[in-house]
């Protein structure tokens, strides 16, 4: 054990608090999450990009540049390699009719990446652990954060459709989202006895694309960013 870890984060033992950042490694994103600690080591990393931070004696390491399933996955289990033992992922997702800058707790996440499937789990979804639904509850209503809460799914991919899954995630009228990672975070951190919560951010809907750059967006895009960030971040403090 801890080889695999020392590989990618340099240490062969990492804190037991995790959190994992889906998507492109920003300026913003690091900031959101740097501005809730006390200290903060500079991000590094080649594959994955890193930094560990501390609260009142709490050392976490944050994870960003996570990007599809499969990328998702070797995540996972460097940190199970390096003694994680708690774990919340965070990330932007898009929806048909949310509006952007929604905060979106998922209660449980269907998966059509296909790495779970493989992994011989073919019924029903994946759902976070009980405590930190909860206590993500809780510190939403907390900090006065509207959110929408429900059943998400995970697809191969978002830029390239898929017109079976797009068919997909249109019919099934329980699904209020979709994304790349989270089932497979879900499924295979309780599969190695990883505490595991989530929560996401719409990106773009059946209006506004990922890429639409008008500036109300980017607003929206930015303070729901730093808003799951905090939730995050007080949510893991407790684990």
């Amino acid at each position: 054990m801890g080889g695999y870890s020392e590989t990618v984060f340099a240490r062969s033992r990492l804190p037991r608090r995790a959190i994992v950042c889906a998507g492109v490694c920003t300026v913003t994103r690091k900031e959101a999450f740097r501005r809730n600690f006390d200290s903060w080591t500079r991000v590094k990393g080649s594959w994955l990009r890193y930094s560990f931070a501390r609260w009142k004696g709490k050392e976490f390491v944050v994870v960003f540049g996570i990007y599809g399933a499969a990328v998702m996955l070797e995540t996972i289990q460097c940190l199970r390699d390096g003694g994680v033992r708690s774990c919340y992922m965070v990330g932007s997702m898009g929806a048909r009719n949310l509006p952007v800058g929604t905060i979106v707790l998922p209660t449980s996440i269907e998966d059509q990446a296909g790495v779970v499937c493989i992994d011989g789990h073919s019924a029903g979804a994946s759902t976070p652990d009980d405590a930190m639904l909860r206590l993500t509850i809780d510190r939403l209503k907390s900090m006065h954060l509207a959110y929408a809460a429900g059943r998400t799914v995970s697809v191969p991919a978002v830029l390239h459709g898929i017109q079976q899954v797009n068919d997909y995630t249109r019919r099934d009228t329980r699904l209020i989202g979709h994304e790349m990672e989270g089932s497979t975070f879900l499924h295979f951190a309780r599969k190695h006895g990883i505490r595991a919560g989530a929560l996401f951010w719409v990106s773009d809907n059946d209006r506004h694309s990922i890429i639409a750059g008008a500036r109300g967006l980017q607003e929206a895009r930015r303070e729901a960013t730093l808003s799951i960030a905090k939730v995050a971040v007080d949510v893991m403090r407790c684990f």
